[in-house]
């Protein structure tokens, strides 16, 4: 789940970030992972230049880099450098109320969709209506209206787990959560947007923006369009946003896509709860 402001603005002290205008590069050592929610985080708390490093460390070592096993040499385990000016921001955003210069205090408006708004989306579209069965399996229904008044749909979950899970065919990794996917939502699994190093091997690069595109449209999610609204879930809101990173390569404005914190281990255990 997202941090509260002054959390992240600590840890962000803590690695040398100093204001929320700082370029910074995220990177993971899977490839594409979990640096895309690090880049979502960032940009939602403000910070206005933040890259993810394509293909990750694989990528980085495969091009004949160096990759060290200690802390490089101009930041030290206190966020500081060899000034210390980085001793001085840290220990101003350790203050009750401090925060980066530049950081937005709350997450911006929409970009994290909370669990009530899933509810009323997957009442929405149910079968049998709103008392209905919450998690839905097998092939994904094509999106449909969220109410009379609205000729074409006013959102669409997009969910990045495999098929397989997303059918309800294959278990849960938490054993109690159960099987499906939400109501009212089609799946775009985050691996089918990445593109192999060598033959063989799983992919660690976002596909080219034109087969990005193709990817979601084979789903029903046109890219190009800001309305409906996106919203991105997965297992629980890492791989989420890879897809949040693939829309915005492809030429979704970020402001029309959201990501659904929580994801199936939220909403799943909701689920069970409301049977």
């Amino acid at each position: 789940m997202l941090p509260d402001a002054r959390t992240l603005s600590w840890a962000c002290s803590r690695a040398g970030i100093r204001s929320a205008s700082d370029r910074v590069v995220v990177y993971d050592s899977v490839g594409t992972f979990s640096a895309p929610r690090a880049w979502w985080t960032l940009r939602c708390f403000g910070f206005e230049d933040v890259l993810v490093l394509d293909g990750g460390l694989p990528a980085w070592q495969a091009a004949g880099f160096d990759a060290r096993p200690e802390p490089g040499s101009a930041l030290y385990a206190d966020g500081g450098d060899e000034s210390g000016a980085g001793d001085a921001v840290t220990a101003a955003a350790a203050a009750a109320d401090a925060l980066l210069p530049g950081m937005q205090s709350s997450a911006a408006a929409g970009a994290a969709w909370t669990l009530d708004q899933v509810l009323e989306h997957a009442r929405a579209h149910c079968r049998g209506g709103s008392e209905g069965e919450l998690v839905a399996t097998g092939p994904a229904a094509a999106p449909r209206p969220t109410s009379q008044d609205a000729p074409v749909a006013e959102h669409i979950l997009v969910d990045a787990r495999s098929s397989a899970r997303f059918r309800g065919e294959a278990a849960e990794p938490r054993a109690w959560l159960p099987s499906g996917h939400i109501p009212g939502s089609v799946n775009v699994p985050f691996d089918s947007l990445l593109q192999e190093e060598k033959e063989g091997t799983a992919g660690t690069r976002l596909l080219p923006p034109d087969r990005l595109r193709l990817a979601f449209a084979a789903a029903g999610v046109d890219v190009t369009a800001e309305s409906p609204r996106v919203v991105t879930t997965c297992g629980s809101g890492i791989t989420a946003a890879v897809l949040s990173l693939a829309l915005r390569e492809a030429g979704r404005p970020e402001a029309a896509t959201s990501l659904f914190d929580g994801s199936w281990a939220e909403y799943g255990a909701a689920a069970s709860r409301h049977r």
